[in-house]
């Protein structure tokens, strides 16, 4: 650890000095992390990270690392990753748009696995110094405005309805449903403010 950590801590600045454990330590080989888990990256740079099973991990168990080497692609375009996948340049894609289901449910070479997730979709605006941000009358209006039924058909129909963070996989009972008199009846008693 001493080692790695040569950086001054009263000045220390994270664009430029490296910790013991921060991947940036590990770079074109030089690897000095030890690690705890089922894999240890061995190598990183722009592109790639490759990793090796952890012999120390698990020995004799179901849970030690059943593939000896791996390699992750940062490939930021989705589109480029998926193209990737489908020319057997990667073995797996995690993340996938939920509009390009459809390209992998057509192509024999590969499947699809999903499950749900809590991960949320936010719509935001600019509240700085607007109407939005100091009524909350205002604010109900906009919410009854929306229709998730017709914001999840851009995503064909791939997306749960969610009322907030966690209702997608907890079933709270609550629920948000577009109406149009609640909307006319929160604007109306905005404009009465």
């Amino acid at each position: 650890v001493e080692s790695i950590n040569t950086y001054d801590i009263a000045s220390f600045d994270p664009a430029t000095d490296i910790a013991y454990g921060d991947q940036r330590a590990v770079i074109n080989g030089d690897n000095h992390l030890y690690a705890s888990g089922p894999y240890i990256m061995t190598t990183k740079d722009d592109y790639e990270a490759t990793f090796q099973a952890n012999p120390g991990y698990r020995p004799e168990t179901p849970e030690t690392a059943q593939i000896k080497n791996v390699t992750v692609r940062f490939i930021a375009d989705s589109d480029s990753a998926l193209s990737a996948l489908r020319a057997s340049e990667i073995h797996l894609l995690y993340g996938l748009s939920e509009t390009k289901y459809e390209i992998i449910e057509e192509d024999d070479k590969l499947s699809l696995q999903s499950m749900p997730s809590n991960a949320v979709s936010y719509m935001l605006f600019n509240t700085s110094g607007r109407a939005v941000s100091e009524s909350e009358n205002l604010r109900k209006s906009i919410l009854f405005s929306i229709n998730q039924d017709e914001i999840n058909a851009a995503y064909n129909g791939k997306k749960l309805p969610a009322y907030s963070t966690v209702t997608p996989l907890v079933d709270t009972g609550n629920k948000l449903v577009a109406d149009p008199a609640k909307v006319e009846e929160f604007y109306e008693a905005y404009l009465a403010e």
